[in-house]
């Protein structure tokens, strides 16, 4: 074999080598790319995901009523002129990390089985009996506790006057008054005049509060049944930082 073709195998065969080590070389700088990226995005995942859990704030109100949860409740009234009042208390504890507002709402009520029409003016203004509820939104910090009171009551023996109205009609026993002032006189009032006097008409609550009686009574006796029933509903909202 001549000298020449020797020297021509030695560098091929070197070149061969580096060929080969360059490979590795450059896979190695592959494989550490993708560390480095595989890398970077982990981290930028993480770091947003603890961010995003940060900024989140936590919230919640319970109501509850001898201990149980509630988020409306239905109440019955077994009542006549009278009687000792009736409270529904309800306790309201903001266990978030915000502020929150807390309100009451009566959205059903029932007399005698006959739905009240709640969207009227004035409409709990006819009744003899009285709902007292806290008035508007209440404000609950972080960690804050209140306690609500839903009370009814009936006073008797009061001395008060009612507009007359259609959820009773022309009742003979009433006796009708008319307003002059602050004075109230009364009136003649029969059944074919009662219609076109009634918008000026008044009835005082002693009569109110008979005609109720007996008609819960009645009620309460014939069907077993609440002569009243009303649906109150704990409402709570978050106060936006």
């Amino acid at each position: 074999m001549s000298m020449k073709k020797l020297k021509d195998n030695d560098i091929y065969n070197s070149l061969q080598k580096n060929k080969k080590n360059l490979i590795k070389i450059s896979l190695l700088f592959v494989l550490l790319g993708v560390s480095i990226n595989a890398f970077a995005w982990l981290s930028s995942n993480n770091t947003a995901t603890v961010d995003a859990e940060a900024n989140v704030s936590s919230w919640i109100v319970r109501f509850t009523h001898n201990d149980v949860d509630i988020k409306e409740e239905t109440y019955e009234l077994w009542m006549l002129p009278g009687m000792t009042d009736d409270e529904y208390p309800v306790h309201a504890s903001n266990e978030g990390t915000t502020d929150a507002t807390v309100s009451v709402e009566v959205t059903d009520l029932k007399i005698l089985g006959n739905d009240v029409d709640l969207t009227q003016a004035n409409v709990m203004n006819k009744f003899p009996f009285v709902f007292e509820l806290p008035s508007g939104e209440i404000t609950l910090a972080a960690g804050d506790e209140t306690d609500f009171n839903t009370t009814v009551s009936w006073t008797y023996e009061e001395d008060k006057y009612f507009p007359a109205d259609d959820y009773y009609g022309y009742q003979e026993d009433f006796i009708y008054y008319t307003k002059n002032g602050s004075d109230y006189e009364e009136a003649e009032v029969t059944a074919a005049t009662y219609d076109s006097l009634k918008a000026n008409l008044y009835v005082y609550k002693d009569d109110i509060d008979t005609y109720f009686g007996q008609e819960c009574g009645a009620y309460q006796n014939s069907t077993g049944k609440a002569c009243i029933t009303f649906k109150v509903k704990y409402k709570a909202t978050q106060v936006e930082p």
